[in-house]
């Protein structure tokens, strides 16, 4: 299958989370969103993250993100790698927030760098 920016089309996927409800989010590194699927429905997909395709900061964008994780209520947590942040995004909400990061890269507490995976323990941690 060819790379692209449709709907059923990823460029440079970098990681996969299947929720409790086997839908299959996709972190589509060169298309800067998340993309689900629902099992067995490929050639149905919905941009769930990230939602201009050439990437930026602002909340409703993500930038080459790395890693989607999954909770239990349904709420994302993405590694947005080139905007160095980790942002968190409601069911059905355009609109992310950045809970860890955002302020550029660096070692000071507001900065981080590249993150490349992000996980959620059961304490919501």
């Amino acid at each position: 299958s060819a790379t692209g920016t449709t709907s059923i089309h990823l460029n440079s996927p970098t990681d996969v989370f299947v929720d409790g409800n086997f839908n299959i989010y996709v972190a589509d590194y060169g298309n800067s969103r998340v993309q689900k699927y629902k099992l067995g429905v490929f050639a149905a997909s919905s941009t769930v993250a990230g939602y201009t395709l050439a990437g930026g900061s602002s909340y409703s964008e993500l930038y080459n993100p790395t890693s989607v994780y999954v909770d239990l209520n349904g709420i994302m947590y993405i590694a947005d790698a080139s905007n160095y942040r980790v942002q968190k995004v409601l069911p059905n909400q355009p609109l992310g927030f950045t809970v860890a990061g955002g302020s550029g890269n660096g070692s000071t507490l507001d900065k981080i760098g590249l993150v490349y995976s992000v996980f959620v323990d059961n304490q919501g941690n």
